[in-house]
Parts: C-alpha cells; sequence; structure tokens
C-alpha cells in the first residue's frame, strides 16, 4: 500500500466516511467533519503507525492528504 493509500484510509476511518470520498488533493476545507480535533487524531495516529515522532510544528502538515504524504516522505529521508 503506498503513503497515499495508507493516508487516505487513516483519514477516512478517523472521520468515519468512505475513502472513496479523498483524493490527494482533499484538504480540511472540503470536509465539514474534519476539524482541528479530527488533526490532532490524524496526527497522532499516522505518527504512531509510521514510527515517527512529531513537533507541534508538524501540525500545518496534516490539513490536507497532500500535506500528509508530503510530510511523511520528508521524515523518511
Amino acid at each position: 500500500m503506498s503513503s497515499e493509500q495508507s493516508v487516505i484510509k487513516i483519514v477516512s476511518e478517523i472521520l468515519e466516511i468512505d475513502s472513496n470520498d479523498l483524493t490527494i488533493d482533499t484538504t480540511i476545507d472540503d470536509i465539514a467533519v474534519w476539524d482541528s480535533m479530527a488533526t490532532v487524531n490524524i496526527m497522532t495516529v499516522v505518527c504512531q503507525e509510521f514510527g515517527i515522532v512529531p513537533s507541534f510544528d508538524d501540525f500545518e502538515h496534516f490539513t490536507s492528504i497532500n500535506g500528509i504524504v508530503s510530510f511523511m516522505g520528508k521524515v523518511a529521508c
């Protein structure tokens, strides 16, 4: 499973929406239930699942699917 697919799966489960409703271009502004609390939950699950230790500044990356995937690519290097 690619990073993009993994992120979409995690986000869809946390937001309780169909993964087919999410794309790489989906942002927090596109999904009504994607609020700040959901963002914290997404960040927590992604970081736990991929063994990432985030800083507070990393929060800004977790407001879009593309941002999360890009963040994961940067910390994996």
